[in-house]
């Protein structure tokens, strides 16, 4: 049914990814005497951003696509309430899916941190500042939540099997 407390897991899930689409997971800011510029890293792109504008420097499509594959898949997954084994697979198939997006995000960091350095060591006197967002905590979130479906969908499904014993 969709009125049970996996489906709220999953849609949880589900908001939490959308999440990592508007809010920067890194970004790098440069401080050059009054000038200032930045990188910021998003789903579908890391952006420059200098004197108010934004240009895109890396593309980041595997990211954004394990991100929408991710979403969707736990969005699926609450309307295959019928099919519980299914389910639970298709679960599991999203844990990996997020543990990939935690990885994405994790080199992303240490790019950052990488790009950081070398720049502050080329430019004289420039400063480097890497910020991690609160989203960077996403995935680990959303793999908690996806294993409290599971358990639930796990749950159901022991219940659904004792009362077809019982028949």
């Amino acid at each position: 049914m969709i009125q049970r407390i996996q489906s709220i897991y999953l849609l949880a899930v589900a908001v939490l990814l959308l999440l990592l689409f508007f809010v920067p997971t890194v970004s790098v800011d440069f401080f050059l005497g009054t000038q200032s510029s930045g990188i910021e890293m998003l789903p579908f792109g890391i952006t420059e951003t200098g004197g108010g504008e934004k240009a895109a420097a890396v593309s980041t499509v595997y990211y954004g696509i394990l991100v929408v594959v991710a979403m969707a898949l736990a969005l699926t997954v609450i309307f295959l309430f019928r099919n519980r084994l299914l389910q639970m697979r298709l679960v599991v198939a999203g844990i990996v899916l997020q543990a990939g997006i935690l990885v994405f995000i994790a080199y992303y960091v240490y790019k950052a941190y990488s790009l950081a350095d070398s720049i502050e060591a080329v430019s004289m006197g420039a400063k480097a500042y890497v910020s991690l967002s609160p989203v960077c905590a996403v995935p680990v979130a959303t793999i908690i939540l996806s294993c409290l479906a599971f358990r639930g969908i796990l749950r159901d499904h022991i219940l659904v099997r004792s009362l077809d014993r019982i028949r």
